[in-house]
Order: C-alpha cells, then sequence, then structure tokens
C-alpha cells in the first residue's frame, strides 16, 4: 500500500457521536416555540429550561452547559424558522457619475470663523489654538 502513494489514504469519516441531550432536543425546542410571543421578561431563560427538563422530564444526565449551548445555538434558527429572523434590511447603493451636488457658499462669510487663520497665506486654514501653542 505504501509504494501505492506518496499520500496516505484518506481517513474514514465517524457517525457523529450520540449526545445525553438528544432525546430532549425537541422538548427544548418546544419549549423555545411556546415561549416566542411572551414578552422578554417571561420568556425562559436557559437555567428555566434546564430546571424543567430536570424536574419534568426526569433529564439526569444533563448538564446545564450543555443546554446553555444548545439553546444559544437554537434560539436564533427557532426565531427564523417561525418567521421572526432579523429583517434583512440590505439597500443597494449606487452612486451614477455626474450626480455631485455643487456646493453652495451662500451666506458664507470667513469672519464668522474666527478660530480658523490663514497666517501664512498659503490658503491652508490653520486652528488658531493650534498656533498659539
Amino acid at each position: 500500500m505504501a509504494l501505492e502513494s506518496v499520500w496516505p489514504a484518506p481517513r474514514k469519516q465517524l457517525p457523529p457521536r450520540i449526545s445525553r441531550l438528544d432525546p430532549f432536543k425537541a422538548t427544548i425546542d418546544q419549549i423555545l416555540r411556546e415561549y416566542l410571543d411572551a414578552p422578554r421578561k417571561q420568556r425562559h431563560t436557559a437555567k428555566r429550561v434546564f430546571d424543567r427538563l430536570i424536574d419534568e422530564h426526569d433529564a439526569r444526565g444533563v448538564t446545564y452547559s450543555m443546554v446553555r449551548a444548545y439553546i444559544a445555538v437554537r434560539r436564533p434558527e427557532i426565531r427564523v424558522e417561525e418567521g421572526r429572523g432579523p429583517p434583512q434590511a440590505f439597500v443597494p447603493q449606487t452612486h451614477h457619475p455626474g450626480d455631485v451636488q455643487t456646493e453652495d457658499r451662500t451666506g458664507y462669510e470667513r469672519s464668522k470663523f474666527r478660530h480658523w487663520v490663514d497666517a501664512d497665506r498659503d490658503s491652508c486654514n490653520t486652528r488658531l489654538i493650534c498656533m498659539l501653542r
């Protein structure tokens, strides 16, 4: 086998491991869907969902961090599935050549800007405060 190719054969893909949370994922999804319409303060937190799994469904092998990680991924997915995802607010912006507005200087008087001076007369304005320091 080693003489046939310099590269080793690709590894066989293992099937995904079964999690202890798998039997309860449908229940968690149901809980998250139930409280989708509830006001923000009345929705279940990950801690509350974990407590309900322990109390109502006897989920002894499940840890809080497993439930929290699953909810962090699944809650936004459920919102999108139910049509309540973030709004798609992309507005394409196109700028065609020649659509530049000219500057209007009516009512402009240089004397109104007393902190800006052209001390060296090179038409480049400099702040008076910077010159004093």
